[in-house]
């Protein structure tokens, strides 16, 4: 049976494809009809710092490629700095009236002309207060022009403090005295700044960690995020 719906998996930084792969196994139990896209963008796969404006490019390759495909419908689901290649796509009307679904998954914001390589770009961390004072990326989703429907799942579990994450054995735990990995009106930005008629869920999550494939019980993670995946898609 030919499958006809599609969900790209857009990682953050340093991420590749192979770092879904906990996930991916839990989506096939939950979304067997959908196939599941990853890949690695192209200054991970070098090992050299990529500009972020680059991976636009990267991210804009894989959807011509889904669409050549000839898919009913296309899903994108994004982590952390992935956000910043999909937000500009929301905006492109090559692209987005081609995408269904956009799930932010804990989406990282940044300012528009950010130069800095990948490595050194500067987002908003939990115990920081956000307070940009140009453009960002989160201020594009007010310029989508389609039918797509935007989820957000922010993550809430706090393990990160001012002198940073706290020790490896700890980062899959709630912490009361630290702060979620990312700013969480950072976070909420993305859903704030979409259109109503855009609008799909908010949804805040306080056990899974920020670095989700690599904290925490990694396998209970996969199935964790992958039924809040499937919840946004099948709503």
């Amino acid at each position: 049976m030919m499958q006809n719906e599609e969900l790209i998996l857009v990682g953050g930084s340093g991420d590749t494809a192979r770092s879904f792969d906990p996930l991916i196994t839990e989506l096939h139990i939950h979304l067997p009809h959908i196939r599941v896209v990853t890949f690695s963008f192209s200054g991970t796969v070098r090992q050299t710092d990529l500009p972020l404006h680059s991976q636009v490019s990267d991210l804009k390759q894989i959807l011509t490629q889904s669409i050549q495909r000839n898919n009913n419908k296309v899903y994108i689901a994004a982590t952390s700095q992935g956000a910043y290649s999909v937000a500009h796509i929301l905006k492109d009307s090559t692209y987005a009236p081609h995408i269904n679904k956009c799930i932010f998954i804990d989406p990282a914001d940044y300012y528009i002309d950010e130069n800095s390589k990948t490595s050194q770009a500067r987002s908003w961390s939990g115990v920081m207060s956000y307070l940009p004072n140009k453009k960002t990326v989160s201020s594009l989703m007010k310029e989508i022009n389609s039918n797509v429907i935007i989820d957000v799942i922010h993550f809430t579990l706090r393990n990160y403090g001012k002198d940073g994450y706290v020790s490896p054995s700890e980062r899959g735990e709630d912490n009361p005295q630290k702060f979620p990995r990312l700013n969480s009106e950072m976070v909420k930005s993305f859903y704030l700044n979409t259109p109503e008629k855009n609008r799909g869920q908010y949804i805040e999550n306080n056990s899974l960690p920020h670095a989700f494939m690599r904290d925490g019980d990694i396998p209970k993670n996969g199935k964790i995020l992958s039924e809040l995946i499937q919840q946004c898609i099948l709503r």
